[in-house]
């Protein structure tokens, strides 16, 4: 076993929108800190006091091939509730992004309010180098044309690739 962390094309689609505008901060992805008890954080800033969980539809319905029975489903929800507690009582911010629901209108605002969180965080506990650079951040600049289409293409293909009737096969699997 490698010990490498698999990550889907949506993921690191996102992660590599968030590096557009927090690049030069400090990041930690795929991070187990002991407080989580085993869970994981897909992103963490931890001078911004931010934590990021990319959440696929596996975190909001039956997924064939993630979810063997809709017991597991339940299962990835008792997860989801327990790592929101503990990141919560830890005083991190966490930001749970809907990967299918990033497109390039929906991307800037999660991002202001990302550095608007971790401003405060930072002044809190005296990170004034941090502050400085989130002052700095360019939100009249787009990010890269190329990376905001894919998005865009991402967020429309969700849409109409779970039509009802064009994906059967997962419903027979699992008896619904």
């Amino acid at each position: 076993m490698s010990g490498r962390v698999q990550v889907s094309h949506s993921e690191l689609l996102a992660k590599q929108v968030l590096d557009q505008y927090f690049g030069d901060f400090k990041k930690i992805d795929n991070v187990r800190p002991e407080w989580l008890q085993g869970l994981e954080i897909d992103r963490l800033y931890p001078t911004l006091g931010v934590a990021i969980e990319f959440q696929g539809d596996q975190h909001f319905r039956v997924v064939p091939g993630m979810h063997k029975a809709p017991a597991d489903f339940q299962k990835q929800l008792h997860l989801d509730t327990k790592k929101n507690r503990l990141i919560e009582e830890s005083e991190l911010k966490l930001y749970s992004i809907n990967l299918y629901d990033l497109d390039r209108f929906r991307v800037k605002n999660l991002l202001k309010r990302m550095a608007e969180d971790g401003k405060k965080y930072a002044q809190k506990k005296g990170y004034l180098e941090e502050v400085a650079k989130l002052q700095k951040i360019r939100w009249d600049l787009e990010p890269d044309r190329q990376l905001m289409r894919r998005t865009d293409r991402l967020s429309k293909m969700k849409k109409s690739y779970y039509r009802a009737n064009k994906k059967t096969w997962w419903r027979r699997l699992l008896h619904i």
